[in-house]
């Protein structure tokens, strides 16, 4: 299970002392229910999430009573600092322990056991000690390369791209889903004149729905594939000078003139089709540049 679900299953207080209840000894559910002071199935239902994510398992006792204790194997990290947020499960490799009947030997090997949780308990403490340094570092550091990337960032766009790199070597690709940004705006080929258009808030590929006549215009003879690279914009370029022609001169288009509700019906008045140029030359407002450039319409044959 991803680690983000495993911090909501967390989330949960009831859980959450399910978790610290299991970890000083095994427990039956009733005893759980008990001890929490929580009905039996909300005790039940919480379990078998826990169970679900892998944080806890069930075994059958002597008495076929179902009794649950934290899994063996599983550790769950989360690391915050200033400049990072990490979510780690790790998977430990333990193995069975070997069962001794004789009284004499299990007393041996519990006393070897105690010095040796003791010794594990100081390395530990050593190695946590080496971790923090090496975090304060390590913060210092991110530190210093964000107040120099402020600095030399020429926009947002590659101060972003910077920031992503401090965490480590990426592609072109995982930078581009990672920051939501095409690929042709993260260095390469330099395209002139090009700007990110508006999307909605988290809508990928958004721009065919929300560009004014992207959809009757473009995507009615490209389809709605993802268009970012600088050849794909070259060929849109180049259709582009082409279709002004086709769509200005050539193509009729409806106008609304009036609309009107009665009750829950609405009624709509369009005007004569007319294409652009048309209502352009109906206002008088051409001058004669572009009327002579104008006289290009009856040379043309818009379909073969």
């Amino acid at each position: 299970m991803e680690s983000e679900k495993l911090l909501d299953i967390l989330g949960n207080s009831n859980r959450r002392k399910i978790l610290q209840l299991l970890a000083s000894r095994p427990c039956y559910m009733s005893e759980i229910a008990e001890r929490l002071d929580v009905g039996a199935k909300a005790i039940l239902g919480h379990l078998e999430l826990l169970r679900s994510a892998g944080l806890v398992e069930a075994n059958v006792g002597e008495q076929r009573r179902k009794y649950f204790h934290i899994t063996d194997n599983l550790r769950l990290e989360v690391f915050v600092s200033p400049y990072s947020f990490e979510v780690e499960t790790t998977v430990v490799d333990i193995s069975e322990a070997h069962v001794h009947h004789r009284r004499e030997t299990v007393l041996e090997d519990l006393k070897s056991l105690y010095e040796e949780i003791q010794d594990l308990v100081e390395e530990r403490q050593r190695i946590m000690q080496q971790y923090q340094k090496v975090q304060a570092n390590l913060a210092e550091a991110m530190g210093k390369s964000m107040d120099a990337i402020e600095e030399i960032a020429h926009d947002h766009v590659e101060a972003e791209i910077l920031y992503a790199l401090l965490k480590g070597p990426m592609t072109k690709r995982s930078i581009s889903i990672q920051l939501e940004l095409p690929e042709y705006a993260l260095g390469g080929e330099a395209i002139t004149g090009l700007q990110l258009s508006r999307s909605r808030p988290y809508q990928k590929n958004d721009n065919r729905f929300v560009e004014q006549k992207n959809d009757t215009l473009v995507r009615a003879y490209l389809g709605h594939g993802r268009l970012d690279t600088p050849e794909q914009c070259a060929a849109l370029n180049a259709l582009y000078d082409r279709m002004w022609l086709y769509y200005n001169l050539f193509q009729p288009v409806l106008h609304l003139v009036e609309k009107t509700a009665s009750g829950t019906r609405v009624r709509r008045k369009w005007d004569q089709a007319q294409t652009p140029f048309e209502r352009l030359a109906a206002t008088g407002a051409l001058s004669p540049q572009r009327e002579r450039r104008a006289a290009i319409r009856p040379r043309t044959r818009p379909k073969p």
